[in-house]
């Protein structure tokens, strides 16, 4: 009686305060939970992060979400697309792989350090050639982490969950002295036997940290996808809802269907994420149905993405150049019109009797310098002798020119 009424007030008070939210919710959602994607013919490469959810399935040929929207979406699954997914990865653990300066609880530390030695650079590579990018976490994978939890506690043995980091100073405390309340309720109606209190206790305690751990590192790791990668669209994918699962808790006269109740949790947190999306112009929140397979997830990201072609626009007006060659490029990169410099001599300083000259070598058709200079010698004494006769001769020369014209014209005239 004592939890039935405790379920029928939470109920009657989350219905209540949410009837605004849920009409945000639903604005957000009709308003443009999309993103604007310009897809590149060369150049545009698509990364997939997340649990196992993103990895191929080894009893099934069917390829994942990630390679059918890559597929969807035009790309060459060989040289535009990579998926760098971990099975039982949470999104913490994500954090933990691409940013050295976040502080990992003790599963991350336990389960991850080696990998993170390993991989840490190949996913910060990946991030930051991707121009395109999904966040992908199962609701099953989340449940992983409870199970692992639950297990160990059996075993006398988990790891500590740490909820100091989201709820400041003495949260453990409080958070085990309401478990324990919980749980010697549970015990005390006789839904519980006492023997298995401390592993339902963990289990619980388990199953809300992986959620409230999801929450709260959401936005972090995406602004640090984004620290390392400004120009990348990423796409977050929510966690998808359970179907009816056939497994019932009564409370009181109260019977309640495990997924419903799964299911608010789910919805709370997706709607964290569509909040946290909406404010983001590079980064938008995809809901997914029950219905978890690959062509359903990648259909419904697909339908998020507002898809354009890249159009070149190369600069014919004038070349870009390096040391390998000259080209006419897009601002995408793409170059056209590739071709080796044709080097020639160039004078900067002519020589003298007592001076030296200097040239350089530069591509006649780009002037691009390739760094080579050379020394002009100064005139010998035989140059100094001819030099008063050169002159000479060229005066001598433009005067009878002129002597030429005047007569012509006169002449003519």
């Amino acid at each position: 009686e004592q939890l039935n009424a405790v379920y029928c007030l939470v109920e009657t008070t989350l219905e209540n305060a949410l009837q605004d939210i849920i009409s945000e919710r639903d604005e957000l959602v009709k308003n443009g939970s999309t993103i604007s994607y310009e897809i590149h013919p060369t150049n545009s490469y698509y990364l997939s992060l997340g649990d196992g959810s993103t990895l191929p399935d080894t009893n099934s040929t069917e390829p994942t979400y990630g390679e059918k929207l890559a597929t969807s979406l035009g790309l060459n699954l060989a040289t535009q697309y990579n998926s760098l997914g971990v099975k039982g990865m949470r999104i913490e653990d994500l954090r933990y792989m691409i940013d050295s300066s976040y502080i990992p609880d003790q599963y991350s530390l336990a389960e991850y350090s080696s990998i993170v030695s390993i991989s840490r650079n190949v996913f910060i590579r990946e991030i930051r050639k991707a121009d395109l990018i999904t966040v992908g976490f199962e609701t099953t994978g989340l449940l992983t982490y409870t199970l692992t939890q639950a297990l160990g506690a059996s075993m006398g043995q988990y790891y500590q969950m740490d909820w100091t980091r989201y709820f400041g100073e003495n949260a453990d405390l409080i958070v085990s002295e309401i478990l324990n309340g919980v749980t010697s309720i549970l015990v005390e109606e006789e839904y519980l036997p006492a023997e298995t209190a401390p592993v339902v206790k963990v289990a619980i305690e388990a199953f809300i940290y992986s959620y409230i751990g999801y929450v709260a590192n959401v936005a972090p790791t995406i602004d640090k996808i984004h620290e390392i990668n400004p120009n990348a669209k990423v796409i977050l994918v929510g966690l998808d809802r359970l179907e009816a699962t056939g497994m019932t808790i009564t409370l009181g006269d109260t019977e309640i269907d495990f997924a419903d109740l799964f299911n608010v949790v789910i919805d709370s947190t997706n709607f964290s994420n569509l909040l946290y999306s909406a404010s983001n112009d590079n980064a938008c929140f995809v809901e997914i149905s029950s219905e978890v397979n690959s062509d359903a997830i990648a259909d419904q990201v697909f339908a998020n993405i507002q898809v354009s072609t890249h159009q070149h626009d190369y600069n014919l007006t004038e070349w870009e150049k390096d040391a390998n060659g000259h080209y006419h490029a897009c601002a995408c990169g793409d170059k056209i019109d590739q071709a080796d410099h044709d080097y020639i001599w160039v004078v900067d300083k002519v020589a003298y009797p007592n001076k030296n000259g200097a040239k350089h070598q530069e591509c006649k058709e780009c002037g691009y310098k390739n760094g080579v200079t050379e020394v002009i010698p100064k005139l010998n004494a035989e140059s100094n002798k001819l030099l008063p006769l050169f002159i000479s001769l060229s005066c001598l020369a433009i005067a009878a020119a002129g002597v030429g014209i005047f007569f012509f014209f006169k002449k003519k005239f």
